[in-house]
């Protein structure tokens, strides 16, 4: 009995951190979408226009449903709209494409300033924060996690340099199918190799006196 209430709890919480992750891909995806679409039917300055108008609106939007602002979003506005206004005044797409570097090089250097600096690990501080309930999987296995999300914001980065101005220079459509979807399923692939190392480690324990109480 107990291992049915555990294996029902297992089934919730991965439900609710798929809902959780499917909404915010949803509020994520309509400025890369809107991006992607206006590169692809008319060129990167329309694009840009796109991403700059679809972030502003993707921080209301998740004000308007959640009354607060989502801290990544303004932390993506940072980097758009300084960057997107300098390729729209001056007609030039390089700033919009060192935009994806240096945002993912940023985050490289937040989760390893927060790491070996602060000791805080902020793939764990998200996951946890998704389920809305402590992980307690093993410290190492939290620590390579948190190194791996850090290795693959770096690599992002410099697989972004080499796409802009190394391989393809002046290709302004390749560049953006890398931006949106590569990246994108790149993370995706990422997150799901985290879960897989993680999902094991979910406090069945404790969901069956949760679920007893019920």
């Amino acid at each position: 009995m107990t291992d049915t209430r555990s294996f029902a709890y297992d089934r919730g919480l991965i439900k609710k951190s798929m809902q959780f992750t499917m909404q915010k891909f949803l509020i994520d995806f309509f400025p890369l979408a809107a991006f992607l679409l206006l590169l692809l039917l008319k060129d990167i300055y329309w694009a840009t226009g796109a991403l700059m108008i679809g972030s502003v609106l993707q921080t209301t939007v998740h004000y308007v449903l959640h009354k607060r602002f989502e801290k990544m979003h303004l932390f993506g506005l940072a980097f758009v709209l300084p960057l997107g206004g300098l390729t729209l005044l001056l007609h030039d797409p390089a700033f919009i494409k060192w935009k994806v570097s240096i945002f993912f090089w940023v985050v490289a250097v937040i989760i390893a300033w927060r790491h070996w600096l602060l000791n805080k690990n902020t793939v764990r501080e998200l996951m946890e924060f998704s389920v809305k309930i402590s992980w307690p999987a093993p410290d190492a296995l939290w620590k390579q996690m948190n190194l791996l999300w850090m290795w693959f914001a770096i690599i992002t980065g410099v697989l972004n340099v080499l796409i802009a101005f190394v391989f393809f220079p002046g290709n302004n459509r390749i560049w953006g199918l890398f931006k949106f979807p590569g990246t994108f399923v790149i993370q995706m692939a990422v997150m799901i190799y985290t879960f897989v190392k993680l999902q094991p480690y979910l406090p069945a324990e404790t969901s069956a006196e949760n679920h007893s109480k019920d």
